[in-house]
């Protein structure tokens, strides 16, 4: 099972993966969920004893950060290949001319 990844202070943080979060995290984390949905004004989350589970507009939310997130991987990989010469090759074109 993969671990998964969270932004504590502007960096990636790993955490343990196995189905529960430590405590030195789940404080952080919850202070950022709670951020989030101050941010996007809408309520993302619906927290009980047992966990917190994502509300539809949360659902909404995460199924669009996500495309964005992969949009950006890619955005990044086309880069790097470009820069290694490994990129597509763009032929300029001139209105009304064929080459």
């Amino acid at each position: 099972m993969s671990s998964t990844l969270l932004r504590r202070g502007g960096r990636r943080t790993q955490c343990p993966s196995g189905g529960h979060t430590p405590a030195s995290v789940t404080a952080p984390l919850s202070q950022q969920l709670r951020d989030l949905e101050d941010e996007v004004e809408t309520k993302d989350f619906v927290r009980s004893k047992s966990g917190v589970r994502l509300t539809e507009p949360g659902r909404t939310f995460l199924k669009e950060a996500r495309s964005i997130l992969a949009q950006s991987q890619r955005a990044v990989q086309l880069g790097q290949a470009a820069s290694r010469g490994d990129g597509p090759k763009i032929a300029p074109r001139l209105p009304g001319r064929r080459i």
